[in-house]
């Protein structure tokens, strides 16, 4: 059941419900007929089974998927507790289980569910180019289901095609996502950067809002 379902089934916002696609069988006209008409649900929005093909909620009836995530060490609550996290369940219908695994786990953890095939549905952060070459067999080439379910995920990777080419094994189809900002080295930075609101309220200074007004308190 859980093989072949890692890094797509539980992509709500960008893949989501792309293993719940159920097909039609061919038949007499009147089959094509009454499956054409389940395809279209009350409210006249086009599905797929359990899934619809545009806007939100994603699904009809409500699925619940788990992810494994890193868990951060300094983080305060839990990934349910997170506003987008509840807001996302709440406008796709899709519940998640996450699965927070602490970091300095991490990857034994991950080498385990891979070995025994004990997988989540979607593993979500932190898995070396290695792990997928080596774990091809158990993961779905979500690259399949990009262009029909992912719109503005193939509309990123249209305008920037080497990311295509960076995600795509040897055997020409991408397994994964791309997880991080495209942005130059020069242009961002690591962590939280703070600066001290009494040091600025005893000088009578403003909290900078531009870089320019930074350099000045400075």
């Amino acid at each position: 059941m859980k093989k072949g379902n890692v890094f797509t089934r539980a992509l709500t916002l960008t893949l989501a419900g792309s293993m719940l696609l159920t097909g039609c069988g061919g038949g007499s006209k009147t089959t094509e007929t009454k499956a054409a008409q389940e395809a279209v649900d009350s409210d006249g929005r086009k599905m797929e089974g359990n899934l619809y093909t545009e806007g939100l909620p994603i699904v009809k009836e409500q699925e619940t998927f788990t992810i494994a995530v890193i868990g951060h060490p300094l983080a305060k609550g839990t990934y349910e507790d997170k506003p987008c996290v509840i807001q996302a369940e709440k406008d796709t219908n899709i519940k998640i289980k996450w699965m927070e695994i602490p970091s300095t786990g991490w990857q034994e953890k991950i080498n385990v569910m891979f070995a025994s095939g004990e997988l989540p549905d979607a593993i979500a952060t932190g898995i070396t180019d290695s792990s997928i070459v080596k774990n091809l067999p158990q993961l779905v080439p979500v690259g399949d289901y990009i262009d029909k379910y992912a719109p503005h995920v193939a509309e990123t990777y249209n305008k920037y095609p080497d990311l295509k080419t960076m995600l795509k094994q040897d055997d020409g189809k991408i397994y994964s996502f791309m997880t991080n900002s495209q942005t130059s080295r020069n242009d961002s930075t690591s962590g939280v950067l703070f600066i001290n609101k009494q040091w600025l309220d005893n000088l009578g200074l403003p909290v900078p809002a531009t870089v320019d007004e930074y350099y000045a308190a400075l």
